[in-house]
């Protein structure tokens, strides 16, 4: 199924008219959209969550680089070691029951523009696999610290058919924003002056944002020498956009459709019975989807393929699947 679908059928309870109305169909695709967001925050869906292995970027000080497209981390653990990590935001450190007395602790320091850290003064470099030659121009505009100044914003265009670009500045670290205009065709590769990979910004995306998580690990610490961890997250939510893109496979399309006729049912006048039979409708397929979810039983987690692991000179062969 798809955004397609689902208009449609919201459309043929309404009275809405999204092939000849430009307003109806970007009314009808921002609240699908939104009652699809508030499904999608209400708890792990099936299909939500995804495994990767992830490479320490910054092994003394245990430090991984998570790529945007991961939501919420909700387990990890070390590639070659079994023991149990405990997830934590970035307070205990500095709380009285030190982290150190935690067998492992996992935490999230931060986020950041860049996947490693632009450890020299270097300008960026903007990269496509090759130039998108029927597009329009792509604006990149970076913000940050340079060695003469703490602040400084500089834009970069890709004209169209341009492969690459670079930046007139040299940046300290990761600048505080990295964004584009637009979504475009390719993912675009940042690197610094001698050809190190620093980040990808996928073309779906208009920022580049990594999140920076730490691993504290007093008793195995001397011991393990896995450069890696399996990681257990909850894909980011993607916005519906073109006619054919699809909520988690379309196994919650009826839910969204009968979801999205309760709540706006309930705001009109003489339409309460209407909006609580489509309130026991979208409740009573959420249960089916739901009951159909394996349960007391051992589940293979879908996994998908890191495209970031080149920037640590890991093949393909190099990671499960």
């Amino acid at each position: 199924m798809s955004l397609k679908y689902i208009r449609s059928n919201i459309a043929a309870e309404t009275g809405f008219h999204p092939d000849t109305s430009v307003d109806d169909k970007e009314y009808l695709d921002n609240q699908i959209n939104q009652v699809s967001l508030d499904l999608f925050n209400s708890l792990d869906l099936v299909g939500s969550l995804f495994e990767i292995v992830a490479f320490f970027t910054d092994f003394e000080e245990r430090l991984i680089s998570v790529p945007s497209y991961v939501g919420d981390i909700r387990a990890g653990k070390y590639y070659d070691c079994p023991a149990q990590i405990t997830l934590r935001d970035i307070r205990p450190r500095y709380g009285t029951d030190s982290w150190a007395n935690q067998i492992i602790d996992f935490r999230e320091v931060g986020v950041s523009t860049l996947a490693i850290s632009n450890t020299e003064y270097s300008s960026l470099i903007f990269s496509l696999p090759e130039g998108e030659v029927e597009a329009e121009d792509l604006i990149i505009t970076i913000i940050g610290e340079t060695p003469v100044a703490s602040m400084v914003e500089e834009q970069l265009t890709l004209v169209a058919g341009q492969n690459s670009v670079t930046s007139v500045n040299n940046w300290v670290g990761a600048p505080k924003i990295i964004s584009k205009n637009r979504v475009n065709l390719y993912d675009i590769l940042v690197t610094d002056i001698n050809e190190t990979e620093l980040a990808v910004i996928p073309n779906s995306e208009l920022k580049s944002f990594y999140a920076i998580w730490q691993v504290q690990d007093d008793s195995v610490i001397n011991s393990v020498t896995s450069n890696s961890m399996e990681i257990l997250y909850k894909q980011k939510y993607t916005l519906l956009v073109n006619d054919g893109d699809e909520f988690l496979n379309g196994r919650y399309d009826e839910v969204i459709i009968w979801k999205f006729l309760d709540e706006y049912w309930s705001r009109q006048d003489g339409k309460e019975k209407l909006a609580e039979g489509a309130r026991l409708k979208w409740m009573s397929k959420m249960a089916g989807v739901n009951r159909n979810k394996p349960k007391g039983k051992k589940v293979e987690l879908q996994t998908v393929a890191n495209k970031f692991y080149s920037m640590f000179g890991w093949g393909a062969g190099n990671y499960r699947r």
